[in-house]
């Protein structure tokens, strides 16, 4: 269960729901209205990278988010071929904290908190399939 607490356009709900793809791979998808974002955790060591694509106005195009070196308590990421774009990571046990950085100034904060079996009322762009895929059918 997720909401994006500061946007653009202001709050709104951010479910997303993270499934094991390979040995490798956690991915899910949100679903905000105006678009999907497909949020792919790819390992790579001891670390991992972020693969992430928002559908809006049409976008097809992921971005790669990269590991920096952690700094206190937030895993902060990235973006070599879009340089205004940065993100931090909090987490524990039961929350995800998510902040989205345009040139250095906060552009969005999304919390997800575990929410436990909610199976029947998930949407289908929740789905394994959809989720692992990275990006939307055409």
């Amino acid at each position: 269960m997720g909401e994006a607490i500061e946007t653009p356009v202001g709050r709104m709900n951010y479910d997303i729901v993270f499934h094991d793809c390979s040995d490798r791979i956690v991915a899910g998808v949100a679903k905000t209205g105006a678009s999907l974002h497909y949020w792919q955790f790819i390992r790579s060591q001891d670390n991992y990278r972020i693969r992430f694509l928002s559908t809006f106005m049409g976008n097809r195009i992921p971005v790669e988010l990269l590991p920096q070196p952690i700094e206190g308590t937030a895993l902060n990421y990235y973006a070599p071929d879009l340089k205004m774009l940065t993100l931090a990571i909090k987490h524990s046990p039961t929350v995800i904290d998510i902040r989205v950085f345009h040139h250095g100034k906060s552009h969005v904060h999304i919390q997800l908190i575990q929410g436990g079996d909610r199976k029947a009322e998930l949407s289908p762009h929740h789905s394994l399939s959809n989720s692992c895929r990275g990006f939307p059918i055409e």
